[in-house]
């Protein structure tokens, strides 16, 4: 079995003992569940190499019945067809705008206000292109399980972007010459099917 199907596995062991906690009453099974829970993050964090904090902060400290995360994100293009892509200040790696989806705002609020946070421009979101699942993915490693939503947008201004906590450079580039992506944010497939998708008028979903 290799690597990507053993963190699916024990990510699905991990999820149920957590669901099953979340309606449990019984003292006993809890006490056993958590012992579970806390086995099943070990060895998670071992398959995907990953600090057992980023595992008990993404599983074990969320309460309640766990669901996938949504990552929304937004595709624009100039008028040579290049695509926009920014530079995290960290790693120095590039992907689409956008980020997690915050409680309280609908996907294209929160896309818009991806948007303004790391390019300081503000946007139309023009409509959903795309819906990819990680869980999906058999190249890329991920300890979640996030629903990625890109939306095709149009920037409302030519505001001059300034470096911020997040972003350090933004630019527009051709598909076929990419920078270092960012590959669990933006991987170069998800581009392409994006970009086809908006060609097609459709909205593809994985």
């Amino acid at each position: 079995m290799d690597n990507l199907t053993c963190l699916k596995k024990m990510r699905r062991i991990l999820v149920l003992t957590k669901n099953s906690l979340a309606y449990s009453k019984d003292p006993f099974d809890r006490e056993r569940l958590n012992e579970v829970a806390n086995i099943s993050a070990e060895i998670l964090a071992s398959i995907a190499k990953t600090p057992i904090n980023t595992i008990d902060n993404t599983f074990l400290k969320d309460q309640g019945y766990l669901t996938p995360k949504v990552d929304v994100r937004v595709f624009f293009q100039n008028k040579y067809g290049e695509v926009l892509l920014v530079q995290d200040q960290f790693t120095k790696e590039w992907s689409l705008p956008g980020g997690f989806a915050e409680i309280g705002m609908s996907p294209v609020e929160n896309a818009r206000r991806e948007v303004y946070e790391e390019i300081g421009r503000k946007a139309t979101i023009d409509g959903l292109r795309a819906i990819f699942d990680t869980n999906k993915s058999t190249k890329h490693l991920q300890v979640a399980q996030y629903y990625k939503l890109i939306f095709s947008g149009t920037l409302l201004d030519d505001t001059a972007f300034k470096a911020n906590v997040e972003i350090s450079n933004m630019s527009y580039f051709a598909l076929d010459q990419l920078p270092q992506l960012s590959i669990k944010r933006t991987n170069p497939e998800q581009l392409t099917i994006v970009n086809q998708a908006i060609k097609d008028g459709i909205v593809y979903v994985e």
